[in-house]
């Protein structure tokens, strides 16, 4: 869905963009077809255009449809390093050790569910009060 979005998108620009750079039409259009061929492949063809026209903003050298083999190769890194991330178990949370100082003050904490700190009262262990407000002595 998203990538027909992009697609919508391109053509907009491409319909500004050619009204004041008429001989670029070919150069689109073969770009074009280059994101396309990396969403076909199942690979992130729109991050190859962000990429594309990140370094076309910095070197006025380059032309539209021109393949950059180093934009792929980056691509292939990261979709690598996304399923390195994606295959390692979840970081776990520090467990809560002691109680909150924050939460047993008239100040309160800020973290709420966050915070690393159990807030229970420290006099009774109640969840439901602070020690402030504990009736116990």
């Amino acid at each position: 869905m998203v990538f027909y979005s992009w697609i919508d998108a391109f053509i907009t620009f491409m319909s500004i963009h050619l009204e004041f750079y008429p001989a670029e039409v070919q150069g689109m259009l073969r770009h074009f077809e280059i994101v396309k061929g990396f969403h076909v492949a199942g690979k992130d063809g729109i991050e190859y255009d962000y990429l594309f026209r990140r370094m076309k903003s910095r070197n006025s050298d380059m032309v539209w449809g021109e393949y950059i083999a180093e934009i792929a190769a980056n691509l292939k890194e990261r979709n690598q390093t996304q399923q390195k991330k994606a295959e390692q178990p979840p970081k776990k949370k520090p467990k809560r050790s002691g109680t909150c100082n924050k939460f047993n003050s008239a100040e309160g904490c800020k973290f709420g569910m966050k915070c690393y700190f159990a807030h229970k009262c420290r006099k009774c262990a109640s969840p439901d009060h602070p020690e402030y407000r504990c009736s116990r002595k």
